[in-house]
């Protein structure tokens, strides 16, 4: 018992320290969502004006790839604007000081909402987003497909797409890392 309350508190302490103690949260109807679909855009109109390299890495092979062919592969996330105004979101602030940066994470309050979290990573005392994590499920009578999308800013991106057909496991999932050097 003495063992179970030390490690309850160990991981208390930890956490705080994680977090600086400076989290805080906010649940509201009405919050202002980021526009997934500009900030998407605008990096693509920098990687084409910069002439960047792109290189896709499967699950079994690399291969080099255009710009429309990054775009095809994150299509399911370029809609997505239209599909927050139909749910409400709740919005959560932490301040995370162990990484320098503040994540503001919006998640909806219902399972009917495709666009279900976005968390955007904001670079420590600015404005300017350095990762984006995106979740949008679309879901069947008897299966769903979750694509997830991990954005970094002037880097990479990656598509995790997950299949869950009802009654069967493991699902199938497919992973997919574009990353691109600007010139």
């Amino acid at each position: 018992m003495k063992m179970c309350i030390l490690g309850v508190c160990l991981l208390v302490s930890v956490s705080s320290c994680h977090f600086g103690g400076k989290g805080t949260a906010s649940t509201t109807d009405t919050v202002s969502f980021p526009n997934i679909q500009i900030y998407l855009e605008g990096q693509f109109k920098k990687m084409d004006s910069l002439h960047a390299s792109l290189m896709l890495y499967g699950d079994r092979d690399s291969s080099a790839i255009g710009i429309d062919d990054a775009r095809q592969l994150i299509t399911p996330f370029m809609n997505t604007d239209e599909n927050t105004s139909n749910g409400q979101y709740t919005r959560t602030v932490i301040q995370d000081s162990s990484h320098h940066r503040t994540i503001i994470s919006f998640e909806a309050a219902g399972d009917s909402i495709p666009l279900n979290r976005v968390d955007v990573f904001l670079n420590s005392g600015s404005s300017v987003i350095g990762q984006l994590y995106i979740q949008y499920v679309q879901a069947g009578p008897d299966s769903s497909i979750r694509h997830q999308l991990i954005w970094k800013t002037d880097s990479s991106f990656t598509v995790i797409t997950n299949v869950d057909h009802e009654n069967q496991y493991p699902s199938g999932m497919r992973r997919q890392k574009v990353t691109w050097k600007l010139h």
